[in-house]
């Protein structure tokens, strides 16, 4: 076979990398330069998200560090006793103590403006500036209470309330205009010993606190950092002249950590991350344009160099193609060719390969052959499989009948120990026995009918009602065009001995057994349950392992198991086995088998 040198695979690589470099280094360089953009974005993004993660951390602890303070208080049992008695507000001694005590945060924190105690019981406010207040003197102490029996600010829930205070409380408890822009810091006074919330503690933040954690922070020029509430209402901001308004929407609609959204034809960088009070989060608006300029002038330059870099390379892969990918197939072609003694060959299935006049098609006509024996191996390969699946199933038979037949002698020999009648009675059983390995022993025949698996099932519980008499019932709901459907064999009888031996048996009384099955448009419902002695929790679930695989246990849920992997290697993975139990309630065991158009077993032949 003679190849010229324009269909040569050597010209065509050469021809290839040259078209190569011309149609892709437009795109290559649109690409880099997007991706250094995107890199510088993502750079900067990670940063500023980085920065606010600290921010948000850093609110985060100053609550929780003034609240672990508070804690020194709210656990004092004096504090509890206090609260609990009917002390007076003209008890100097008391409300002192108590004023004392709480003015020792405000030195410990130059933020807080104000510290104050709300009784519950007393309906009393004792203020570390003003002193003591009633409901009867301020009629605020009433409504403030109210505030914190709120459902959505419920202290008896007994959590940490952040609330943004609007100086409604500030001024009535703490004298004075005082500043507005606080935050409460609300935390409950609980009685461990007793169980009861006798009141609250409430420490107001200045503003300032909050300020001083992002005001010094700035990404680029232009950049704002918000404090938010969950309705997008600002509430502190680097911007003073910010604080109070509405967010605007496109702000609020980034959904995740960050992300670009227009506004006022410009796009900004938003980066958002919560705290872990209210839903508050700390926002970023960063002007996108002020991220990237001071990079653009780098990336002109670096795609130059890119530029010249794909051209080197270019060069340089047309080198090494030759040497190590040419050269190489071009002798494999020469010994192929030799060791084929010029003998052609075609190529069967494979496409139209076998067209081509270059070295490529000449080796895939020489793979022709280790096609072919390719398919007729994976051919063997697939008999193999259905042979093996096959020979699994009969085991799986081979093992279930024993098992049914164990527990058939069992009742044997039951009623042969001395009982009244037991002679008629055993010899009834042995009759039944026999009567039903006749018609279920065939391991050839895979699939039944849904009528003759009912069949079986009668000739089981004639078995059974020789023994246990009337303690059993059986109730049926059958539907009619399921009864023709054809089913693995054997799968009613374990499952209506399993409801027997593990529910109805231990019982003291009767039991019943009901037998659902229900075809519906793309499977069979078979389900069977009882009303005996169920099962906890923990054994169900040790029950389910063992019938899924998980854990091996001698003489656990054999049957079930049984049915379990016959399913499973013969209708596959859509095939399903659920068990439920209550303790005292009773068992319920479904098996789902799937129905496909063209299925052996929906039109009826045995496999």
């Amino acid at each position: 076979m003679m190849i010229s040198m324009y269909r040569s695979l050597q010209t065509r690589l050469i021809l290839f990398l040259v078209l190569t470099i011309v149609m892709t280094s437009g795109p290559t360089l649109y690409y880099v330069y997007h991706e250094t953009r995107n890199n510088m974005e993502k750079r900067s993004s990670d940063f500023i998200e980085t920065s606010m993660t600290q921010i948000s951390g850093q609110f985060n602890d100053l609550i929780e560090t003034i609240y672990k303070t508070m804690l020194m208080l709210t656990a004092n049992k004096d504090l509890w006793e206090l609260l609990r008695s009917d002390y007076s507000l003209d008890n100097s001694s008391d409300i002192r103590w108590v004023r004392n005590q709480i003015s020792m945060f405000r030195t410990i924190n130059l933020s807080i403006d104000s510290v104050f105690i709300v009784d519950f019981r007393n309906q009393y406010v004792i203020s570390s500036v003003e002193g003591a207040l009633s409901a009867a003197m301020n009629s605020k102490v009433s409504e403030y209470i109210g505030f914190l029996y709120d459902p959505q600010n419920n202290i008896l829930q007994n959590k940490l309330i952040v609330a943004k205070n609007d100086g409604r409380y500030y001024k009535q408890f703490t004298g004075g205009s005082g500043p507005t822009n606080t935050y409460s810091i609300i935390a409950p006074i609980r009685d461990l010993v007793l169980g009861q919330t006798l009141g609250v503690m409430v420490i107001n933040l200045a503003d300032t606190a909050v300020k001083g954690i992002f005001e010094n922070t700035r990404f680029s020029d232009g950049a704002v950092i918000h404090l938010v509430d969950d309705e997008g209402v600002i509430l502190s901001s680097s911007v003073g002249a910010e604080a109070g308004k509405k967010l605007p929407e496109a702000f609020r609609s980034t959904g995740g950590h960050s992300g670009v959204v227009s506004y006022d034809h410009k796009e900004y960088l938003i980066t958002r991350t919560k705290t872990a009070y209210n839903d508050w989060s700390f926002l970023a608006v960063t002007p996108y344009q002020t991220l990237i300029e001071p990079n653009q002038h780098a990336i002109k330059v670096g795609l130059v160099y890119v530029l010249i870099a794909l051209i080197a390379v270019s060069f340089i892969l047309i080198v090494l193609i030759e040497r190590y990918f040419y050269r190489p197939i071009h002798r494999l072609f020469k010994e192929i060719r030799q060791n084929h003694n010029g003998v052609k060959q075609s190529l069967g299935k494979v496409s139209n390969i076998r067209f081509r006049k270059d070295e490529i098609g000449y080796i895939f006509q020489s793979f022709n052959g280790i096609l072919a024996d390719k398919e007729q191996l994976v051919k063997n390969m697939y008999s193999q499989k259905l042979i093996l699946q096959d020979t699994k199933i009969r085991l799986l038979y081979s093992q279930i009948n024993p098992h049914f037949l164990y527990n058939t002698l069992d009742n044997i020999r039951w009623l042969a120990m001395g009982l009244s009648g037991g002679e008629n009675r055993v010899s009834q059983t042995i009759q039944s026995l026999s009567d039903l390995l006749r018609n279920s022993g065939k391991i050839d025949v895979q699939l039944v009918s849904v009528e003759d698996e009912l069949l079986l099932l009668d000739m089981y519980m004639d078995i059974q009602k020789i023994r246990y008499g009337d303690k059993i019932q059986m109730r049926r709901h059958v539907q009619e065009q399921a009864l023709k459907l054809k089913i693995m064999k054997f799968i009613l009888q374990p499952l209506v001995e399993n409801a027997i031996a593990h529910g109805i048996e231990r019982l003291e009384h009767s039991g019943t057994i009901s037998l659902s099955i229900q075809l519906a448009s793309s499977h069979l419902e078979v389900e069977v349950s009882d009303d005996g002695f169920g099962m906890d929790e923990e054994r169900l679930e040790v029950v389910r392992q063992v019938i899924n695989g998980s854990i091996v246990m001698e003489n656990k849920a054999i049957g079930l198991r049984n049915i379990y992997e016959r399913i499973q290697w013969y209708y596959g993975e859509t095939a399903e086995l659920t068990i439920s139990s209550k303790a005292g309630e009773g068992t319920t065991v479904k098996v789902i088998l799937p129905i496909t158009a063209g299925d052996s077993y929906l039109h009826g032949t045995d496999r």
